[in-house]
């Protein structure tokens, strides 16, 4: 727990180094009204970067470029889970059934028969045996004695 709080708040530090470099950088103040002038940029890049900063410094546009920003992080974290499931599911069509190496997995039950399942053990932890079957469902045993056989 405190190691993720730590690297949250080490993340964010070094973000902020970050955006401030580059506002020093490409940003320089006119002396006479206080507000940002853009420098000459290079390529399309450094412009569009430059102009979304001009956004964020100019008190006249302030507001809607923080409201577009908080849409768009909304948004990228509310698609990439999405995109990311969508993806694996047609990772998983396309991929045959001959090039996964499922297992025939034998698992004493406590009544004492012997039950098998096709599948490949993801894990074990505290005696609970995962596995993956056929139907990419994650099942839980709880075992202490199983035997693999390929």
């Amino acid at each position: 727990m405190s190691f993720k709080l730590i690297s949250l708040v080490l993340i964010s530090v070094l973000i902020s180094i970050f955006i401030s470099w580059i506002s020093k950088k490409f940003i320089s103040f006119n002396k006479t009204t206080e507000i940002p002038v853009l420098q000459k940029a290079n390529n399309s890049l450094g412009k569009t970067v430059l102009d979304i900063i001009n956004q964020f410094l100019n008190p006249n546009t302030h507001k809607k470029a923080t409201v577009f920003l908080l849409i768009f992080i909304l948004a990228i974290f509310v698609l990439i889970p999405r995109v990311a499931a969508s993806t694996a599911k047609i990772i998983r069509e396309f991929t045959p059934n001959s090039e996964l190496q499922f297992s025939k997995i034998q698992i004493l039950t406590p009544s004492g028969t012997i039950e098998t399942i096709d599948g490949i053990v993801v894990a074990e932890k505290n005696n609970t045996l995962y596995i993956s079957n056929k139907d990419w469902e994650l099942q839980q045993v709880k075992t202490d004695q199983y035997y693999v056989n390929p």
